[in-house]
């Protein structure tokens, strides 16, 4: 999926999370974790906005292999809680994190959400094709009506 569909989903998923759970902390710190966790696991794809600055990953990790697991997505979410010392911005960084595994398994090219397990999750959608764009522009309505 593309980062855009990426961020939109989280936004609807912390938009969520924020006007119907009840949490200590601030609400937009919240949201931001959860963005965050929404497009980090492309930190292992050199041509990806995100992760261009850390292109050396890509030279020991390939794409949508560690950091697009569960095994990451678990150890990255300990090392939040560990610098943030709060549990919800840790558990908004996961939830993110999932929706990301989550958006790229419907892809044809799909995720092993065990890694290093070989098996794959997979779909039928092509990245960067007219239903990824449709998925965005529908997330970012459902964004603006829960706003309102």
């Amino acid at each position: 999926m593309m980062l855009w569909t990426h961020l939109s989903f989280a936004l609807v998923i912390g938009l969520f999370v924020i006007k119907n759970i009840s949490f200590s902390g601030n609400p937009i710190t919240l949201l931001a974790f959860i963005l965050l966790g929404g497009f980090f696991p492309d930190i292992d794809c050199a041509t990806a906005l995100v992760g261009t600055p850390f292109k050396f990953i890509n030279m020991f990790l390939r794409h949508r292999g560690f950091f697009h697991s569960i095994v990451s997505g678990t150890a990255v979410t300990i090392i939040v809680f560990l610098l943030t010392g709060n549990s919800y911005y840790a558990l908004g960084f996961l939830l993110g994190f999932m929706s990301h595994l989550f958006l790229d398994s419907t892809t044809k090219r799909g995720i092993s959400f065990f890694w290093p397990s070989k098996i794959r999750m997979r779909g039928k959608l092509k990245t960067g094709r007219l239903p990824d764009w449709l998925l965005f522009f529908m997330f970012v309505i459902i964004s603006v009506l829960m706003w309102f």
